[in-house]
């Protein structure tokens, strides 16, 4: 119940940040890892944590000795963050200084996930995160991330499909119903 209350804190003092009503939801999260093959990352990143509910499912996968850092610009779920989970690093900055942490690492990023509300995003501030989300990926890097169904024909959200055309290789979607709302997940192959 704490998650679900620090959540709805979160949402109510930056809305258009956290860009969610609900934590994301079992079949989306597991949706989202059904192709990272998280036992394989050296480094792992994901971009709006909120309270954790991929989180939790990220760390039990990862390689011991794997990098993991989690970004939120939300100060309340960073708060949270910091106290439930104890692996990686829960930093409190934008999603577009990505590529200053992954240089701190020392290791570019094998999978890079996203739940940032891009729909509600400016067009500028969208397109620095996915260039730094590019610049921080490895050679054979990829981004899953998810997108509301509902805002589906909103022109952003068009935007931001071609956005992901334009910054990856291959890109490819999945719709999830058993989260509300109803969501897709695209993974991103990176452009050698």
């Amino acid at each position: 119940m704490k998650r679900y209350l620090t959540f709805w804190k979160a949402a109510l003092t930056k809305p258009l940040i956290t860009g969610a009503v609900v934590p994301s939801s079992k079949k989306l999260c597991i949706k989202m890892l059904e192709h990272a093959h998280l036992g394989e990352a050296d480094c792992v990143v994901e971009l709006g944590p909120g309270t954790g509910a991929l989180t939790r499912r990220i760390v039990p996968q990862l390689k011991q000795n794997a990098v993991f850092l989690c970004i939120d610009s939300n100060p309340v779920m960073v708060k949270f963050l910091k106290k439930e989970i104890d692996r990686g690093k829960i930093i409190h900055d934008g999603a577009e200084q990505l590529k200053k942490y992954i240089d701190e690492a020392g290791i570019p990023a094998d999978v890079i996930f996203s739940s940032l509300p891009f729909s509600t995003l400016p067009r500028a501030k969208s397109e620095k995160i996915l260039e730094a989300i590019q610049r921080s990926l490895g050679p054979k890097g990829k981004l899953i991330l998810y997108q509301y169904m509902h805002a589906a024909w909103h022109t952003k959200a068009r935007l931001l499909v071609a956005a992901l055309k334009a910054h990856f290789r291959e890109v490819k979607m999945k719709k999830v119903f058993g989260n509300i709302p109803p969501a897709f997940v695209f993974t991103c192959l990176k452009s050698t």
